[in-house]
């Protein structure tokens, strides 16, 4: 699938970008922004792709898929190292080294598909796909080379012994302790723990062998000749041992398994995720819904976010928001427009319930700065972002209008505001309005009024609670005043 490499004009205004920026750091070595950056082209795939997440979140096939992209990407890199020395006896070495942890990574992703009673359409293709690879005789042939191989070298411990200006080399009878057996017996409690029961060593030389492990090789070689023609002969055929069909799923699965590693995480934190009823209606209702991006802000300090409800009725189309300052009106819109993104993504939504319609795409236009470069004020700077949005719009999105045209006069800003959301009312659209002007919340069967609440007893105080009522006359600039020190009375004092 081609997937494009730019950010959607959206990510930033609903803060999305700060979230995948956190999945891809789930997943080091591979490059998932870009999954994340497209909508799936049907239905189908939507459905497809919650098939897949849900078998993903057994937790036995989770750690088994986890180990086993820890052992391709282990795999592909001494591949790499293959390819990168010069010494040919090394050369062999590293591929054998590249098949045994293929192989490892095989037999546990194909015992894990068959062990976890799959459901996905995704999943029971690719176990379909590699029993008939097994079946084949040259595959059969292949993991029996590959295992002589790995026997032949794997207990092979040798003792050398440094005499003045000698060196001399035997071979260790019997199978010793290597370094991850010291490793399990000093930490057993932290091995138990780890997903992959694989150590790396810490202490990392160059990938060249040097001169004096180049004189042992040599040594080695002629000890026991037999294993290395063996190793030879296996290496012409096992460098090109990777499957394009597993490569491409290793790769493709991080999706899945960065999005669940982080909502494992937030679920420990205490928040909710849901698997999102989907409808070819355009209903919609939720509860608990929250932003994500502030949930991950504040878990690891403790602090928790104010979750919300919403729904439409029949007809109904467009939220407008209003309400006090700082009092939770753009939050709200940020975690709807998250919620229908990861709905649509056919992923789990930050939220306790959620029944929402397939929608084809999400539109948002916040509030913007005056532009230094262009020397357009920030009216027109809106104006300019905002009519290609309305001209090119696609029915069916969900559109997201955040504190529109607060430069023009009251009545302007409330002909404009009205003339937009008729616009996208028209074109099939579902919205919020984030606005000051509570006469955008009236006249329309299709708008609904939404209010963010301060405290009935202390105005000064925001619940962050967004509430379907009908738009209140309360401008609640005066608390602001208060709040900053520049009531009438303040300001009398202050100024001569």
């Amino acid at each position: 699938m081609d997937v494009p490499e730019e950010v959607p004009s959206f990510f930033v205004d609903l803060n999305l970008n700060r979230l995948i920026d956190e999945f891809q750091n789930r997943a080091k070595g591979y490059d998932i922004k870009k999954f994340f950056y497209i909508f799936p082209d049907t239905r189908k795939d939507i459905r497809y792709r919650r098939e897949v997440l849900a078998d993903l979140k057994k937790e036995s096939l989770y750690e088994s898929v986890r180990v086993f992209t820890k052992n391709m990407f282990q795999a592909r890199s001494y591949f790499s190292h293959s390819e990168a020395v010069e010494f040919q006896i090394q050369k062999e070495m590293w591929t054998v080294n590249g098949a045994v942890r293929y192989l490892e990574a095989w037999e546990g992703l194909f015992t894990a598909l068959h062990n976890n009673n799959i459901q996905s359409e995704g999943l029971l293709t690719l176990s379909s796909y590699m029993d008939e690879i097994e079946r084949k005789e040259e595959f059969k042939q292949w993991k029996a080379g590959t295992a002589k191989v790995r026997d032949l070298f794997q207990n092979i411990q040798l003792v050398l012994t440094l005499t003045g200006s000698q060196i001399s080399l035997a071979m260790r009878e019997g199978k010793g302790k290597d370094y991850n057996d010291c490793v399990k017996e000093l930490f057993p409690k932290q091995w138990k723990e780890k997903r992959s029961h694989y150590i790396e060593s810490p202490f990392h030389n160059k990938l060249e062998l040097s001169a004096l492990e180049c004189e042992i090789v040599d040594m080695l070689n002629k000890v026991i000749p037999e294993h290395f023609k063996t190793m030879h002969h296996f290496y012409g055929v096992a460098k090109n041992a990777l499957d394009d069909t597993l490569v491409r799923f290793e790769e493709e699965v991080q999706f899945y398994l960065s999005y669940l590693d982080f909502q494992k995480e937030m679920e420990s934190y205490g928040c909710s995720f849901t698997k999102p009823v989907l409808l070819e209606e355009q209903e919609l209702k939720v509860n608990g819904v929250y932003d994500l991006a502030l949930a991950f802000k504040g878990a690891k300090k403790g602090r928790k976010v104010i979750s919300n409800d919403a729904y439409f009725n029949d007809g109904e189309h467009f939220f407008v928001v209003t309400g006090p300052n700082q009092g939770g009106k753009t939050t709200f819109a940020r975690s709807m427009g998250q919620m229908m993104y990861f709905a649509m993504m056919g992923l789990e939504v930050p939220a306790k319930m959620a029944i929402v319609p397939y929608m084809d795409g999400i539109i948002t236009h916040f509030s913007v700065e005056e532009s230094v470069e262009t020397g357009r004020g920030k009216l027109k700077e809106e104006l300019t972002r905002l009519a290609p949005m309305m001209h090119e719009t696609e029915k069916n999105q969900f559109v997201i209008l955040n504190e529109l045209f607060t430069t023009a006069a009251t009545y302007d800003s409330y002909i404009m505001g009205k003339n937009v959301m008729e616009h996208f009312i028209e074109n099939n659209c579902l919205g919020i309005y984030v606005t000051h002007i509570r006469e955008l919340a009236e006249g329309n069967d299709a708008i609904v009024s939404l209010v963010a609440t301060a405290s009935e007893t202390d105005y000064h105080k925001r619940t962050y609670r967004i509430v379907r009522k009908e738009a209140e006359g309360v401008g609640y600039a005066g608390d602001m005043a208060e709040r900053f020190h520049l009531t009438y009375t303040l300001l009398k004092e202050r100024l001569p």
